[in-house]
């Protein structure tokens, strides 16, 4: 490229610290991309790949999820999946919150995929500047609950083998995941957290941290505060702990899984990275802390040809002649994955849960398939979508009933609506069911009033009025709605005698609570002759304990769990 402008020349006093394939890199290449922070913003250059990029290499399949505000793509390793399922790495990619997208470390993630023998989720989250801080974070989290929740189901994956990690703003991303799934009303167990140069310090400049690095190439100070300012144009917003994880209190980071800290020595963040690390380790959470001499913060995704060779040579314990400071050592995020085994020590309080989990996802589902049950019922020619007691009980802050703060029922709406939608795009036939009381005594709720004085919200006239629809959730003028006063739709009410006058032969079951009214819809709707199709996403329950092991048993037993995504497919075809 010789007579080129150059726009980003390596500092002579980095220079002879640098690996030397980095310098001859960065030399031949690097030092003429114009920096992304002198250009007008285009979000097109989301979209542009990155010129180091390798190939990915081959993995058992890829595919895409579309999840509204956020995408992922999930990448499956070949062969078969273990008894309790796959370990899975939640990944969030870099790019300062601002640039990278769905397929900008497509290489980093299928090797990661292939070599650790674990799915690999890898979290599309809305970008700044159009969508600022906290976009990113929702997004993050949001894919957490998702993975969590549905992913026994939908991605074959053990949900108490559950990692996060991302790189630089991903970093970032994967530390604050990590704080939030531990301080959720009920928290989710994380295995670990693998911080790969991450962002931990937004208040940082260079009169402080930055300083000793202010020459690394590519993430200069000038570049990292265009990112920040995109992504935090708030400046009060920088020192809370949700951008910034260096600020998070000490109890909650003592709660955090432990931890893989990767840094570059030439590294503009290494000073911010080291001091995460060292707050992990004071708080109590078993954190490794690597630097890598000559390394720069590119140092993820310049992967290298040679550098995966390497790598798949270092599982196997054969000798290389890959350089011991090439690029990014991904084999010690593999190790991490080929040492994860089961056990029961989650960090989660609830010893109960360890038992349900480690339970299902590994001794219960094997005994289950061999003693002849958790086969498949298949889907009918005639379909119709049956919703169960979805109202503001359930999502209103306060009611006694509120599931939506937690993992296992905030998502269900949207996932019910989106089960609406497509059942009248494919001219479905739709049910409801609702509870009423008349009796002032709430004589007419039996000796169920007597166990669950709850049941006074569906009592006609309660002036707190939690038993409307949600919005976007109400029946057409063309839907039947049964009218029901114990949990199951069926018991006492004319829903089977409807459901066959219009020829139905399954039943797309979605609604509240998994545990109770949906569970119990779902036995009687198989014992009336119909197929019932649970739809796991669209369910909410209290507690993710409750909500996983009530999917699992009706799986096993009365109903085919599916997913979202192929319920929408049939209910649109009418298949």
């Amino acid at each position: 490229m010789s007579g080129q402008q150059i726009y980003q020349p390596l500092h002579p006093d980095v220079r002879p610290l640098l690996d030397p394939e980095y310098t001859a890199f960065h030399d031949k290449v690097l030092q003429y991309i114009v920096p992304s922070h002198t250009l007008p913003f285009n979000p097109s250059a989301r979209e542009i790949p990155a010129p180091w990029a390798s190939v990915p290499v081959k993995v058992g399949a890829v595919r895409d999820v579309e999840k509204g505000d956020w995408q992922a793509r999930v990448w499956t390793p070949e062969g078969e999946k273990p008894a309790g399922g796959w370990p899975v790495l939640i990944w969030y990619h870099g790019g300062g919150w601002t640039l990278g997208g769905l397929g900008s470390e497509n290489h980093v993630c299928a090797a990661m995929c292939k070599h650790a023998s674990c799915v690999v989720v890898s979290v599309n989250y809305r970008h700044a500047p159009e969508h600022p801080y906290p976009a990113a974070v929702d997004d993050s989290v949001d894919a957490l609950k998702w993975v969590y929740i549905s992913g026994l189901i939908e991605l074959d994956i053990d949900p108490s083998r559950i990692a996060v990690g991302g790189e630089s703003a991903g970093g970032n991303l994967a530390a604050i995941v990590s704080l939030k799934a531990a301080s959720l009303d009920s928290p989710i167990p994380l295995k670990f957290q693998l911080l790969a140069v991450p962002v931990t310090d937004n208040t940082a400049t260079v009169s402080t941290i930055w300083k000793v690095n202010a020459n690394a190439p590519w993430l200069t100070p000038d570049r990292m505060l265009w990112y920040r300012k995109m992504y935090l144009p708030n400046e009060e917003d920088c020192a809370k702990w949700d951008a910034s994880p260096i600020y998070a209190p000490q109890d909650l980071l003592a709660r955090t899984p432990k931890a893989w800290v990767g840094l570059a020595e030439l590294d503009l963040l290494r000073p911010e990275g080291e001091a995460y690390g060292e707050m992990l380790r004071k708080a109590g959470v078993e954190t490794e802390i690597k630097v890598y001499k000559g390394a720069t913060h590119s140092i993820v995704t310049l992967d290298g040809g040679r550098c995966l060779a390497c790598l798949a040579d270092g599982l196997q314990g054969t000798p290389s002649p890959c350089p011991p400071n090439v690029f990014f050592p991904l084999v010690i995020i593999f190790n991490y994955f080929a040492s994860w085994k089961i056990n029961s020590h989650l960090p989660y309080t609830n010893r109960n849960y360890d038992c349900i989990m480690s339970g299902i996802t590994h001794t219960a589902s094997t005994s289950y398939a061999n003693s002849g049950f958790s086969n498949i019922l298949g889907w009918g020619s005639h379909p119709a979508l049956l919703i169960i007691d979805v109202c503001k009980a359930y999502w209103t802050e306060g009611s006694p009933l509120d599931i939506s703060s937690n993992p296992a029922g905030a998502a269900a709406p949207d996932s019910m609506r989106a089960l609406l939608r497509a059942a009248r795009t494919g001219n479905v036939p739709v049910f409801w069911s609702t509870v009423e009381y008349t009796h002032p005594e709430m004589a007419d709720a039996g000796l169920f009033y007597h166990k669950a004085k709850v049941l006074t919200i569906w009592q006609k006239g309660d002036p707190r009025r939690l038993h409307e629809y949600l919005d976007g959730l109400e029946p057409a003028e063309k839907d039947e709605v049964v009218v029901k006063k114990y949990a199951s739709a069926f018991f006492g009410t004319s829903l089977a005698s409807a459901l066959r006058v219009a020829g139905v032969d399954t039943v797309v079951i979605c609604g509240v609570s998994t545990s109770g009214c949906v569970r119990a819809t779902t036995l009687d709707a198989l014992q009336h002759g119909f197929r019932p199709m649970v739809v796991g996403s669209a369910c909410g329950d209290r507690t993710p304990e409750i909500q996983n092991s009530n999917l699992f048993d009706l799986h096993a037993k009365y109903a085919d769990v599916v997913s979202e995504g192929e319920a929408v497919e049939k209910l649109r075809a009418n298949v």
